[in-house]
Order: structure tokens, then sequence, then C-alpha cells
């Protein structure tokens, strides 16, 4: 589970930092990409949460879980991918 979780981090940070360009354009700057853990057992969950601030004022949130129900929710592909279609209007 922990490999997974570290391994969708990385690849979904590499799809943050190519978006940032056109985040900073369009004057949004992100918090950093961290993956928020709860519960344990057959309730562990974990998530990927970004978020985005204009004039240092939160304006939009990306929550998306990882792991759930004992197993990953989507593929790195398919997180990766909702990241990247997600970024274009985030903010």
């Amino acid at each position: 589970r922990s490999q997974f979780e570290q391994a969708a981090l990385a690849a979904v940070q590499d799809v943050v930092v190519a978006a940032l360009p056109g985040l900073t354009e369009r004057g949004v700057r992100t918090g950093g990409l961290d993956i928020s853990r709860s519960g344990t057992g057959g309730d562990y969950q974990s998530e990927l949460r970004l978020y985005a601030y204009r004039d240092d004022q939160l304006c939009d949130a990306l929550e998306v879980h990882v792991w759930r129900d004992g197993g990953p929710v989507a593929t790195i592909e398919e997180l990766c991918g909702w990241f990247q279609a997600q970024l274009g209007d985030f903010g």
C-alpha cells in the first residue's frame, strides 16, 4: 500500500509540476501536493490533495482517493490523467 501511494504521489507531482507555468499565468498558486491518510485495517483510506490560491485566498481544491476498501481506487496512469484533466481549469 505504501509503495503504491508513494508511486502515485511522485507521478502526480510530475503532472502538477508540468502544469505550473499555465497555473502561474492564470494567477494561481498551489500548495504542496500531499497524501492524507485515515483509518486502519479495512477502514484505511488515503487521498491525494492539492489546493489552489488566488491573492492568498483558497479558491479551489482537488482531492481524490488513492486507496480505499482494501485496494487502489485507480491505476497510477488513471490518477495522473485525472489530475492532468482537472489542472486545465484549476483555480
